[in-house]
């Protein structure tokens, strides 16, 4: 039963990260055209194609999808699977990690950054960005906490490593290939990730994460895609080294 609660409040949880991914962008005008009076709170959720409002249980995380038959209840469009997916994945993720770290401060500390790095994934991917508004207090967080580095100064130097470092390596891809490939947003993930892992741990973590960025950003260049995001590579490089 408690299993199910610790599920229960992921999926909730990925289920209003979904929401914020979708509605963030217009509300805080990080779009050059926003989408006037769409805000996290209102109005209450709408079907993306005959904006007819969604009925409540179609709204259960995951188990709304299936009741809803997979389809708006008024225009019978099909609703995007993705997001029953990330509910279940999320609500799983959050077992597993109770189930390794008990009640504890450390799961309740690596289930909030599991979540914020959720978030920042997912908007990552659909607008291309990572909002300050999000990584700069991921930085001073991980600078003040000390559950994964109990040094404050290996904090601030793991910081300043992985600054250098994904700085430094973005503007020498820039000159070899003379594009602009600076990403301002995924230096400050990734100087967040050090604050939190400390020194020691940032050198895995610049490792993991540029290996998880050549495996699925190699197929995009295939296709002549230039600009490919890096925010869930630094994401999911950040939470294996907090593991």
């Amino acid at each position: 039963m408690y299993y199910f609660f610790i599920y229960w409040i992921g999926s909730v949880v990925a289920s209003f990260i979904c929401l914020a991914v979708e509605r963030l962008p217009h509300q805080l005008k990080w779009r050059e055209t926003p989408t006037p009076y769409l805000y996290i709170w209102y109005p209450p959720s709408f079907c993306d194609f005959c904006k007819v409002r969604l009925k409540w249980y179609t709204l259960i995380p995951f188990f709304g999808y299936f009741l809803s038959k997979g389809k708006c209840n008024s225009c019978h469009t099909a609703i995007n699977i993705k997001y029953p997916l990330i509910e279940f994945a999320v609500g799983l993720l959050s077992v597993v990690l109770f189930i390794f770290y008990g009640n504890s401060h450390k799961f309740i500390t690596l289930l909030c950054i599991l979540y914020v790095l959720i978030f920042l994934t997912l908007i990552d991917i659909k607008e291309m960005w990572l909002p300050s508004v999000v990584t700069y207090p991921l930085f001073w967080g991980g600078l003040l906490c000390p559950d994964f580095c109990s040094d404050p100064l290996f904090r601030i130097y793991g910081a300043f490593f992985c600054f250098v470092v994904t700085y430094c390596s973005m503007q020498l891809v820039g000159f070899l290939k003379n594009e602009d490939v600076f990403a301002g947003g995924d230096i400050a993930l990734a100087t967040a990730a050090g604050a939190w892992l400390g020194l020691e741990q940032s050198l895995f973590f610049v490792i993991y994460f540029s290996l998880i960025f050549i495996v699925y950003a190699l197929p995009f260049r295939f296709f002549k895609v230039i600009y490919v995001p890096m925010g869930p590579a630094i994401s999911l490089g950040f939470f294996l080294c907090l593991l």
